[in-house]
């Protein structure tokens, strides 16, 4: 892509940019003539300020997608090595709206013109990290090389040692200075740094010594005030101990620029993969750096290091995983070939250039996508690979182009894909990816003879992680490792030292505080506790920050779940003795928390995963096992035993196979074999466990299951049996005869199978075919009749028994009906009592009024119980007798009632009184005809008052209840009437006929002279209305029906009184 330079203006700001996001960019040392290429690719079209806030400040125009490579001479962003300690505005800031991403290539060469260079030289490259991903804390850390001044002298080599370089933000910014080299200001130092500016330390010259760079703290007093913090070295290589003159000099290249912006130690993590990229003769290097006190796993092998401890160590095909327990640094470091004669593939040649290294991300520190800038301007066939690594997906796409990781390590899916397009490298995942990029000048500028990393670099593939959340530890198990519950409910044992340790990264901590399940355990970030029950529990560390943090004297708070089990606790196995041919299974224990192991050294039987050992003795054996139980925070298990084996058990058995219903089995029945002493015997019968005297009413199969408490498999015996199961089928026969039916004919009686005989009351000895009924020696009197029949096939016999009554009279009981009230006029006897057309009701005590129908007039009746008959005789000529007992209770009843009086003008009050002339508890409820003030007409109470408000003739009534039984009467009429006379009632004669009636039956109601048009209104007894009609002017009659039998009263409209009608 040809890019256009832009020219450096100093005068020239622009200040229509809203500046987001701020970039900082850095070109390590300044070199005279020197240049380095900084490429920048958005997603989005945009304008991007770029100004070191002193002589440089311009901006460019963006296209989405496309990168621009700019040509910037190091005097505007570098410092020289005669300005180290000089606080100057030396570095580049990139503002922008909208995200970017941005590479620096520091180079030492010179530009022919805007877009050419001349004189390439050594080389490296970094992506810059955005303010927000920076922080306020940091620690140095740089690979394990060495300094072009350790080998050599001269003004040449001090000019290239190692240095670092600290950007502020913003204005005011104190920093603070704590490294562990020597440099012209000491080791522990401040400086005051305003927006923009920028300090170098360089190494103090360290011929003769070798001094640890790693280690230095960088911090900044307010922790709102950011900075950014690159490292830089001219390097020789990398080193083969720790005396620094052990340069391999024959690994190519062995010169490079070493460049990189530092993560802040927010940024540090825990669980790491490295991998070399399969391009280096001798693999490529790692560098491990621990600040504190530490437990490292590499590839699961623990060492325990010292703070300010590097480690490093070449990597080849296979990766690996680096775990901690305190936060640590990584980096890559990638390195050319052995010698010309070592390379392999074409292109081992072009990475033969490389002598750089980036920073690794976390597993935990992934991104979704990623677009990196490439710089174009140092050839036109760059060769470019990505090393992803992508946790539990292995689908990746690289400039949209589908790429299938192939190498996994454990979870995690790492690949190396090779890019040659020549701007950008644009890269996706749907659930992550991390990793470092290599890119390379083009192929053709390769030289054997000069060896130098030539304009190649390395890259971080991601940038601004923030790894360093609080967690607790609980038994040293690690935090933030990819695929580790760090969070959730962790286990511990009861009466084992269960560790809890607070990790809040690299920070000062203090005011500590741990509670355990509510109550205070510890002061102390790291202690080791001891549960003495099960249960959950709840582990709270209280803690502040004492450093410069900006929640410094903030109380924090991280809490985690425990979950307590119970230590290995289990009843040794015993030296067994068991059958031969058993199949054995012995259980370790039900917690499958527990790892567990079984070993044999006499059947050589070795399982790691088994919880249960199963094993099929053989006979005469003699084995010999070791349990071995590990359960997380519990102490081992051990236990040895020994199993004996005993012979074969059997059963042998003997029985008949025939039975006839109700026999038990006739069999023979032994065991052999086992452990006779401990024999058990079990007897089933069709499935239903049964004993030896089990009575068979069916076929089926015995089972004999034999067992000794030895062998796990009992021994069981099967056997049929056959049992005649022949049912009877005899008619049954009537409960009840009599004499007058004379003979009872067994042939009639239908039963199956035929050929069995009837004996009477039990005697065998003489067969009957008839019972003679009617020369019985006394009645009434109970026989007994069996069928006997025998199955000649099986020779089972089979009875069938019945019985029944001979009588002279057949009795039978109606029951009882107590309380008939006396003052029913009719009452019907229920379904029991009612007579057949052949039967007669009397009753043999006197005073009881019943018809031959059954039906009683209890008004006609004394009080007193009665017995009742019922008497018939049915067409074989048995007589049939019912007796039942009917109560009549005595009169509770003679009702009267008076009134004040009788007419007058309205409103007319009149006062109402009962009576009832046999004494007893009454109730009364009156009725006073008012059906004009209906439902409000009624009252209940021995002396009442009721008013009528309109005029017109009322009938009032009232109705007794005593003891169960009621009666109702009649009031006569009340005539409420205006002042004259005209009002009243018309002295009318109405006669009603026939009176009583039934039930259904047609009455005539008559009125003599009847000269208007009256309603006709009929009541029940207690006042309700039943229907209305009407007669007409002239007309003389009406016809009236009731459907069910009462007593009802009939008003006419202008008629004094009502007319009573019963019916029945």
């Amino acid at each position: 892509m040809l890019v256009r330079l832009f020219s450096l203006v100093s005068l020239f700001f622009i200040n229509n940019i809203q500046a987001q996001h701020t970039y900082p960019i850095y070109g390590g040392l300044f070199i005279t003539g020197a240049v380095n290429i900084v490429s920048i690719h958005s997603a989005s079209s945009q304008s991007v300020r770029i100004t070191n806030y002193s002589d440089y400040d311009t901006t460019i125009n963006l296209t989405a997608n496309k990168s621009v490579d700019l040509m910037m001479y190091k005097k505007f962003f570098t410092i020289s090595v005669g300005s180290r300690n000089t606080i100057l505005k030396r570095t580049l800031f990139a503002l922008s709206s909208k995200p970017i991403t941005i590479t620096t290539q520091n180079i030492w060469g010179s530009r022919a013109n805007e877009t050419k260079l001349t004189g390439l030289g050594p080389s490296g490259s970094y992506q810059s990290i955005e303010k927000a991903n920076c922080g306020s804390q940091y620690v140095l850390y740089h690979p394990k090389t060495c300094h072009d001044s350790y080998f050599n002298s001269g003004q040449y080599s001090k000019t290239n040692v190692y240095c670092f370089t600290v950007v502020a933000f913003d204005d005011q910014t104190a920093v603070q200075f704590d490294l562990n080299f020597d440099t012209d200001l000491g080791r522990k130092f401040s400086k005051t740094l305003n927006k923009g500016e920028t300090i170098q330390i360089l190494l103090k010259q360290p011929r003769g010594k070798l001094h640890i760079v790693n280690g230095g703290k960088i911090t900044s007093a307010d922790c709102n005030k950011k900075l950014a913090v690159f490292s830089n070295n001219f390097g020789l290589g990398f080193t083969t101990g720790l005396n620094y003159y052990n340069i391999d000099k024959g690994v190519y290249p062995f010169d490079g620029i070493e460049i990189e912006q530092l993560h802040p130690i927010k940024s540090w993590g825990y669980e790491f993969v490295v991998a070399s990229e399969g391009k280096s003769h001798v693999g490529n290097t790692y560098h491990l750096f621990s600040y504190k006190d530490n437990t490292i796993w590499i590839n699961g092998k623990m060492t325990i290091i010292d703070r300010d401890t590097v480690i490093a160590d070449t990597v080849f095909y296979k990766p690996l995983l680096i775990q901690s327990l305190k936060p640590i640094a990584i980096t890559q470091y990638v390195s050319g070939a052995k010698n010309q004669s070592a390379f392999g593939a074409p292109d081992d040649k072009v990475y033969a250039n490389v002598l750089d290294f980036a920073s690794i991300p976390p597993t935990n520190a992934l991104t979704k996508e990623i677009s990196v800038p490439i710089p174009t301007l140092v050839g036109t066939n760059q060769m470019n690979r990505a090393v992803v690594f992508s946790p539990g997906n292995n689908k990746i796409e690289v400039n949209g182009k589908s790429y299938t990781l192939t190498k996994k390590f454990g979870t995690i899916y790492w690949g190396s894909i090779q890019n040659t397009k020549q701007d950008v490298i644009n890269i996706k995942s749907t659930s992550g990816f991390n990793g470092y990029f290599i890119h390379t000048k083009s192929s053709d500028t390769f030289d054997i003879s000069d060896q130098r990393a030539f304009a190649a670099g390395v890259m971080t593939l991601y940038s601004g992680w923030d790894s360093l959340q609080s967690r607790i530890r609980v038994n040293k198990q690690g935090a933030h490792w990819y695929g580790v519950d760090d969070t959730g409910v962790a286990v511990a044992c009861v009466g084992a030292n269960t560790n809890f340790a607070l990790e809040a990264g690299l920070r000062k901590l203090q005011k500590i505080t741990c509670y355990v399940d509510g109550k205070l355990a510890s002061q102390s970030a790291d202690f080791d506790w001891k549960f003495t029950d099960t249960g959950k529990v709840k582990i709270t560390f209280n803690y502040e920050f004492g450093d410069y943090g900006c929640d410094s004297g903030v109380q924090h708070s991280v809490s985690r779940w425990v979950k307590i089990y119970q230590n290995v606790d289990r009843t040794p196995f015993s030296d067994t003795t068991v059958c031969a041919g058993d199949t054995l299974r012995f259980l370790s224990n039900k917690d499958y928390l527990s790892k567990v192991k079984w070993f044999s050294p006499t059947t050589k039987v070795t399982c790691d995963t088994c919880r249960t050992l199963t094993y099929i003795a053989k006979p005469n054996a003699k084995s010999k096992y070791l349990l071995t139980i590990q359960k997380p925070a519990c102490n081992n298990y051990y236990d040895t035993f020994s199993i004996q084996v005993r012979d074969s058990l059997r059963i042998d058995v003997a029985y008949d196979s025939v039975y006839c219903m109700v026999d038990t089995l006739r069999a023979f029945v032994s065991g052999n074999g086992g452990d006779s002493v401990h024999y058990k015997w079990l007897y089933t019968f069709n499935g239903d466990t049964v004993q030896l005297n089990h009575k068979m009413k069916e076929s089926g199969q015995w089972t004999v299951r034999l067992s000794d408490g030895c062998t796990k498999k009992p021994f069981v015996a099967a056997f049929d049996v056959y049992v005649d199961t022949t049912q009877l089928k005899v008619d049954a026969l009537s409960d009840t005869m009599c004499k007058g039916m004379e003979v009872f004919d067994l042939n009639a009686v239908n039963v199956s199978p035929k050929g069995g005989k009837w004996h009477l009351d039990g005697s065998i000895l003489n067969a009957v075919t008839s019972v003679r009924l009617d020369s019985l020696k006394t009645y009434p009197q109970q026989l007994v009749l069996n069928y006997l029949y025998q199955n000649i096939k099986t020779g089972c016999t089979f009875n069938y028994a019945d019985s029944f009554l001979v009588t002279d009279t057949v009795k039978t009981t109606l029951g009882r009906i107590d309380g008939i009230c006396k003052e029913t006029k009719l009452w019907d006897a229920p379904v029991a009592f009612k007579s057949s057309s052949t039967s007669v009701w009397y009753s043999p005590t006197s005073g009881l009024a019943i018809d031959s129908m059954g039906r009683i007039n209890p008004r006609n009746s004394s009080a007193g119980t009665f017995k009742v008959n019922k008497h018939s005789k049915n067409a074989a000529g048995c007589d049939y007798q019912s007796e039942g007992q009917i109560s009549i209770a005595p009169a509770v009843l003679s009702i009267s009632g008076s009134l004040s009086i009788t007419s007058g003008k309205v409103p007319l009050l009149v006062n109402f009184d009962g009576k009832n002339s046999i004494s007893g508890a009454t109730q009364y409820k009156w009725l006073f005809g008012d059906t004009k003030q209906s439902p409000k007409d009624t009252a209940w109470g021995t002396a009442v008052s009721y008013t009528y408000k309109d005029t017109g003739k009322f009938y009032p009534r009232l109705i007794g209840v005593s003891g169960g039984c009621r009666d109702t009467i009649s009031l006569g009429a009340v005539s409420a009437r205006l002042l004259s006379t005209s009002q009243l009632g018309e002295n009318l004669t109405v006669n009603l006929y026939p009176n009583p009636t039934g039930a259904g039956n047609e009455v005539i109601l008559k009125i003599a002279n009847n000269k208007q048009t009256r309603n006709v209104t009929i009541y029940n007894s207690v006042g309700s209305k039943i229907s209305s009609h009407r007669i007409e002017k002239g007309q003389q009659q009406i016809k009236l029906t009731a459907a069910s039998p009462g007593i009802y009263f009939i008003e006419v409209e202008g008629v004094r009184n009502q007319v009573r009608w019963l019916v029945e």
